[in-house]
């Protein structure tokens, strides 16, 4: 509550109550095993993509994985009093109404990362993800995609859209229709999923 009140301090708004949420950092010493956690808000959880990436899931499990922190990457650990090799591990404690994952599809090197991840639609539950037993139970489905063609030095960007059972892509000045079975692709950078349950009331209130 400290680390949300405090990063919260600028003003609460909208914005913040759909899209933010909190990440929990743990993170363990391998000399003395002592344990620290720090509490971070986000408002996009951004995803890598290598060569076993094939789905969301894919991403999800790399991203929570415990990191090894080793030569200049040692963590700070003040039981011991100095830089030691040590563990990261990373899950959203507090999850938001409106979950935002962005794949990172440039490399170090600036190069495009042109690889198509599958994503689900409909119905869809985070628990690999989710620190807190219980929120593995909330379910999201699936309402924006944002994409992206071309390269660092230019390249174009369109969205689809969910309303209601129906799915929208908007080009610039061009709206139509499209399918569920053109949604995935390789131009797929931003994904969007809202919490069933979210609705104009939820909104409105405090």
């Amino acid at each position: 509550f400290e680390a949300w009140n405090q990063s919260s301090r600028a003003g609460y708004s909208i914005i913040m109550k759909l899209f933010y949420g909190q990440l929990l950092n743990r993170t363990k010493c391998d000399e003395c095993h002592k344990e620290s956690y720090r509490f971070d808000m986000f408002n996009v959880l951004n995803f890598p993509i290598t060569n076993s990436t094939n789905t969301l899931f894919d991403s999800i499990g790399h991203y929570v994985i415990s990191e090894n922190m080793r030569g200049d990457n040692q963590i700070d650990c003040e039981n011991c009093g100095g830089l030691r090799a040590g563990k990261i591990k990373k899950s959203v404690y507090i999850p938001p109404p409106v979950l935002v994952f962005c794949f990172n599809r440039f490399d170090n090197d600036g190069n495009k990362i042109s690889k198509r991840i599958d994503f689900p639609i409909d119905n869809v539950r985070f628990p690999m993800l989710f620190e807190k037993p219980e929120n593995h139970t909330n379910t999201y489905d699936l309402v924006g995609i944002g994409n992206h063609s071309g390269n660092l030095l230019g390249g174009h960007y369109w969205a689809y859209c969910r309303s209601g059972s129906r799915w929208i892509k908007a080009d610039d000045e061009t709206i139509s229709d499209i399918s569920c079975d053109s949604l995935a692709s390789s131009n797929a950078y931003y994904i969007v999923y809202q919490r069933r349950g979210i609705n104009q009331h939820y909104i409105e209130s405090s």
